[in-house]
């Protein structure tokens, strides 16, 4: 493959602007071997430019052509009653026991845990802001989001690339956008607050969140506020694929250990009773989603494979979303396996599902195709968009490294154009949302 000369440009520019990180990469004298050329140009790559490490949630890159679903969703919204006013947040982890396949001993893992739920008004460990200005600055907590450049590069590419080559972003609650309000809620008081003081509810619904290959706990962060407001507790545990590499890879260890841990420590650790359970799955995490929990369980996969393959959950509530212009996991691959009792609905059949007197019920096995493909999501549309415009800053310089090897990445270049995370959510997060509270409340 012909190395690009934007890449060779890199590869001068950090030469001569930062020898001494060079120098400790230890570049062989072979440089120009292939494989050790592209490796290394990577790694220069992300060494160059100077990265903000802070981001929030609003893009300028965003088109500001909206198609009329979503101006209808924006107006059903404006209708939507009064929510809580604060959402807990807190980072956590659970320790995960097993035993190395590899060696046959005893290992102990810590896999670090998301978790947003209602807190009470009535709580004393902090005050409430009265204003959106005092809200951007009182009670306001930073997910700490790590993207992890050697991980990416083993899973992709079989690479083994430093493991210095990651960075830590501070993501800005999506409820905080001081330009359009939250994305959700339009423009409501919703504040995102440190839990670490506010106790878990001791029962109520639970909602697990599953990220796809390359994600992180964060990815349905957006998603997780809004239900939270409506009295949700939400779980997001970081599984083996994820692109943070919080914890080493351990052959044996899955998302189903991972899973069961969870809900073990939901009961007996957190003393948290689930009244009902649901699971919402992005790309490989609808996989989760598909064989967790049991029949009673409500599941949305989103980018993802819809068939059911195990008895214990086939023929539960499910609502499957896909799109035209996801290049991951293509409509035509999974068309055939979209269960035949599913009900299939377009863009056009969700303008209704908020509208103030005209609310109508999401068929309990729901299969909703984004078919226009002008404005059709793409595989990571879905996800909040401060973690993709964090994915966007950082790795944008392995694109023209990713085309030269024909490695697959996941939209990443679709989306650098689209720029589509809060439009789509704009869509996705009230069906969704609706749909969990239809099934679940």
């Amino acid at each position: 493959a012909k190395m690009s000369s934007w890449c060779l440009l890199q590869v001068f520019v950090a030469t001569v602007c930062f020898p001494q990180t060079l120098t400790a990469l230890q570049l062989p004298s072979a440089l120009l071997a292939r494989d050790s050329f592209l490796k290394y140009a990577t790694a220069a790559a992300f060494l160059t430019p100077s990265i903000p490490t802070s981001l929030t949630s609003s893009s300028s890159i965003e088109s500001a052509s909206a198609n009329s679903v979503t101006k209808e969703m924006e107006r059903a919204q404006e209708t939507t009653t009064s929510l809580p006013s604060r959402v807990a947040y807190r980072s956590t982890s659970i320790p995960v026991s097993l035993i190395d396949q590899s060696n046959s001993e005893k290992v102990n893992v810590q896999v670090p845990v998301a978790i947003w739920y209602p807190s009470p008004s009535s709580d004393a460990s902090s005050s409430l802001p009265s204003t959106r200005s005092d809200i951007s600055s009182t009670n306001v907590v930073q997910y700490k989001h790590h993207i992890s450049v050697a991980k990416i590069g083993t899973l992709l590419a079989g690479w083994n690339l430093p493991q210095f080559l990651k960075r830590e972003f501070s993501l800005t609650p999506t409820t905080f956008s001081e330009e359009d309000g939250d994305a959700t809620t339009r423009g409501s008081t919703i504040s995102i607050v440190d839990g670490t003081t506010i106790p878990l509810p001791a029962s109520g619904p639970v909602v697990l969140l599953a990220h796809g290959y390359l994600g992180s706990r964060f990815d349905l962060s957006h998603l997780a506020e809004s239900l939270a407001s409506r009295g949700f507790i939400c779980i997001s545990p970081e599984y083996p694929e994820s692109l943070a590499a919080s914890y080493k890879k351990v052959p044996g260890l899955d998302r189903s250990i991972i899973t069961s841990q969870l809900l073990q420590s939901l009961s007996a650790d957190w003393k948290v009773q689930g009244t009902k359970f649901g699971i919402v799955g992005h790309s490989l995490g609808c996989g989760t989603a598909m064989t967790s929990g049991d029949k009673s369980w409500t599941r949305v996969c989103i980018a993802g494979f819809p068939g059911e393959r195990d008895e214990k959950t086939a023929g539960g509530n499910v609502l499957f979303i896909s799109s035209v212009n996801d290049g991951a996991v293509s409509i035509q691959r999974i068309e055939s396996a979209i269960p035949r009792d599913f009900v299939r609905w377009n863009e056009d059949d969700t303008t209704t599902v908020m509208m103030k007197g005209k609310k109508t019920d999401i068929p309990r096995r729901t299969a909703l195709i984004f078919e226009n493909r002008e404005t059709a999501p793409n595989h990571i549309s879905y996800l909040a968009e401060n973690v993709n415009e964090a994915m966007m800053s950082f790795l944008s310089p392995l694109l023209p490294v990713a085309n030269a090897l024909s490695i697959p990445v996941l939209d990443f270049d679709k989306y650098q154009q689209s720029r589509d995370s809060k439009r789509t959510a704009k869509i996705v997060i009230p069906l969704v949302r609706e749909y969990l509270m239809q099934e679940m409340l």
